[in-house]
């Protein structure tokens, strides 16, 4: 059978591009059954929500935060129900523990969730899905950096820099005024990158 391979791979130039399940059916291999069923290609998509906590007290459990405006669920919901699409989410541990998630995360093949707090939690959680090739990121999240300057709460919005991170997936950043038909029409847009 190498043989058989080797002659027929002989018959292409070295940067030619060779269908090898196409090579081995034409083989005709005894009790060999060959799956020429074309995969398709599954879509990756990384959605990134809520807002960081930063401690003045962790002992005492004292921090300051953004109110959470809106959260992921309403794009994952319309994501997730998309065919060869797997979605990863990460967001608030008060969103990620929603009963839709929970139910959902029962086929893991779909879904994948990381919660965080801190800004330092958020870090680690994109650094973990660092390798997964994400054709689409949405970027809901509301991230700041804290100081306390003459006893007043100053807050610097702090810029994720996905670019850098995920150099060949698309971002798209969603304001939180976003209303439900600009989000649907957002989602609708979307969903178009996806094909391309």
């Amino acid at each position: 059978m190498r043989i058989a391979i080797v002659g027929r791979l002989k018959n292409y130039e070295d940067e030619e591009e060779i269908d090898l399940v196409k090579e081995f059916d034409k083989l005709n291999l005894e009790n060999v059954k060959i799956n020429k069923e074309k995969r398709k290609q599954e879509n990756y998509i990384l959605i990134i929500g809520g807002t960081n906590l930063e401690y003045l007290n962790q002992e005492k459990g004292i921090f300051i935060s953004k109110e959470i405006k809106t959260s992921s669920l309403k794009i994952f919901q319309y994501f997730i129900s998309l065919l060869n699409t797997k979605v990863a989410v990460i967001d608030r541990k008060e969103i990620i523990e929603k009963p839709i998630f929970e139910e959902i995360e029962k086929d893991h093949s779909k879904i994948l969730l990381q919660e965080y707090t801190t800004f330092g939690y958020l870090e680690t959680a994109l650094y973990q899905v660092r390798n997964i090739p994400f054709k689409l990121i949405i970027d809901l999240s509301e991230i700041y950096d804290y100081k306390i300057e003459e006893s007043e709460i100053k807050e610097t919005p702090h810029d994720l820099n996905l670019q850098d991170s995920f150099p060949n997936s698309q971002i798209v950043k969603i304001d939180y005024s976003t209303n439900d038909n600009d989000l649907e029409r957002t989602c609708n847009h979307m969903k178009e990158l996806l094909k391309k």
